[in-house]
C-alpha cells in the first residue's frame, strides 16, 4: 500500500538555534517566539503547544528575526542562494504578508543575507530598514507594503566580520533614527522627512 496523498506535519520541535542573535521574544503573557531548525516557533509553555512558521523554500537558512514594537509583525531574514530576502508575517492572523524583494524585482544590492532588520515604530505596517552584509555593507530603507526600496546608504566598514554587526530598532522618541554598530562602526542614521534618504548623525 503506497503513501500517495499522505503528508507529514511537525508536532513538536526540540531545541533552539543559538547561532542567531536576539533569538527569543515574549510576544504576550503566554507565548514565546524563537527559531528552531528552519522554523520560527510560537510556544505556549502552559499548554505545551507549538505553532510553526516554516522558513521559505529555496533559501539556505534563517539568519535573523525580529518583531515590531507593537508585536503585530514578525520579520524573518533568510540567507539566499543568490540574494538576501526578508519575509513579513502578521502575528495576529499568522499569515505571510510580504517577501522582500519580489522574485523578479531588480535590487541595488548583491549580499546573500541581511544581517539585521528593524521596523519603524511610527509606521510599522509600511517601513523597515535592513542591514546588508558583504559585499555591500549598506543600510536599505523599504516601504514593505508595496515592495519598494526608498533609500540606501553605504557604511564605512573597517573590519567586515558579519556576525559582529547589529542594527537597532528605530529610536522610539524620534521615530526616524536607527543605529548600526560593529567593529570600527558606530552610526546613528536619521531617515529624512520625505523617507527618501539618510543623514548620518554620528559616524
Amino acid at each position: 500500500m503506497g503513501l500517495q496523498g499522505v503528508t507529514l506535519a511537525p508536532k513538536f520541535v526540540f531545541g533552539v538555534n543559538g547561532q542567531i542573535q536576539n533569538n527569543l521574544y515574549i510576544i504576550d503573557e503566554k507565548k514565546l517566539l524563537y527559531v528552531a531548525g528552519h522554523n520560527v516557533i510560537i510556544f505556549n509553555p502552559e499548554e505545551g503547544s507549538q505553532y510553526f512558521i516554516p522558513g521559505s523554500e529555496n533559501v539556505e537558512a534563517i539568519n535573523f528575526i525580529t518583531i515590531s514594537p507593537a508585536k503585530k509583525f514578525l520579520a524573518i531574514c533568510e540567507r539566499g542562494e543568490t540574494r538576501a530576502q526578508v519575509t513579513i508575517f502578521n502575528l495576529q492572523t499568522r499569515k505571510r504578508q510580504k517577501v522582500i524583494p519580489e522574485a523578479d524585482q531588480e535590487v541595488d544590492y548583491k549580499c546573500k543575507e541581511f544581517l539585521g532588520v528593524a521596523f519603524c515604530p511610527k509606521d510599522e505596517k509600511r517601513h523597515i530598514v535592513t542591514l546588508c552584509g558583504e559585499p555591500d555593507w549598506c543600510v536599505l530603507l523599504w516601504q514593505h507594503d508595496v515592495f519598494k526600496m526608498l533609500a540606501k546608504i553605504n557604511l564605512s566598514v573597517v573590519d567586515p566580520i558579519a556576525n559582529t554587526f547589529q542594527i537597532s530598532e528605530f529610536n522610539v522618541s524620534t521615530h526616524l533614527v536607527v543605529a548600526v554598530t560593529g567593529p570600527g562602526c558606530f552610526n546613528f542614521l536619521k531617515v529624512n522627512d520625505g523617507m527618501n534618504g539618510f543623514t548620518v548623525l554620528k559616524d
